[in-house]
């Protein structure tokens, strides 16, 4: 992909995000399921194009993301999401 078609893609993602973040329509913890896939999808897609190594990256926001997560009362719900959806990425999440 081009860089411009990532930033629009970016872009779009972001959108989304605002959306969910503004409008709460779906019950909590499917709506905090949402927003998090949503700021996964955007990290990765701007650490594709700011650093090329998306994966190293990613891992170190996300590690960050699910610790400020901490106070919530979905965490396990959402950390044993994540690491099955996203699979062998993330066996740091598990410990």
């Amino acid at each position: 992909m081009m860089i411009q078609q990532e930033i629009v893609l970016i872009m779009r993602v972001l959108i989304l995000l605002i959306i969910v973040q503004q409008v709460h329509l779906l019950p909590y913890k499917i709506h905090t399921i949402v927003q998090m896939v949503l700021l996964v999808i955007m990290i990765r897609l701007v650490a594709v194009i700011v650093v090329r190594r998306p994966i190293k990256l990613f891992n170190v926001i996300h590690s960050l993301y699910i610790t400020i997560l901490g106070n919530l009362h979905a965490k396990v719900h959402i950390k044993r999401i994540f690491v099955l959806t996203m699979g062998e990425q993330f066996i740091l999440i598990s410990a």
